[in-house]
């Protein structure tokens, strides 16, 4: 091994200070250098914490996209509570990396309520993003 790559999307610093201690005295014990290598993406828009491994969203269903603690089974956290509220009627939000696609049908403060155009499995921590409908374009992507 050449490069040992980190992953800064997951995990926190004292979790990537380990594995760069530990690639460091593999390289050391194999008498072979090695890179390290910081994968800077950045912070990612995901979903939440679910009651169960996957959540099955069928095309059709009505939920809720919450900033907040989800609190019911049709309520999906994101992690960023100040995108849930820039979401306006008729917006589109992508799931699992566009998976599974959601139509804003309603508005709350701290929530989106949704419904299923794409339906799909969705699990715990996938990437959510999103884009503006075509009367509301003018103002960009909104996620």
């Amino acid at each position: 091994m050449d490069v040992a790559r980190l992953n800064f999307s997951h995990g926190d610093e004292a979790t990537h200070r380990q594995a760069a201690l530990d690639v460091r005295a593999a390289a050391e014990d194999a008498d072979c250098p090695v890179a390290l290598l910081g994968d800077l993406q950045g912070p990612k828009i995901r979903t939440g914490a679910l009651e169960s491994a996957f959540q099955r969203l069928v095309r059709g269903r009505r939920i809720f996209l919450t900033g907040g603690k989800r609190e019911g089974q049709n309520e999906i956290e994101i992690s960023h509570p100040e995108l849930v509220d820039a979401l306006r009627v008729g917006d589109r939000v992508l799931l699992d990396d566009g998976r599974i696609e959601l139509l804003v049908r309603g508005r709350a403060p701290g929530s989106a309520e949704c419904s299923v155009l794409r339906g799909g499995l969705l699990g715990a921590g996938r990437g959510v993003s999103g884009w503006a409908s075509r009367a509301s374009a003018r103002l960009g992507p909104r996620l």
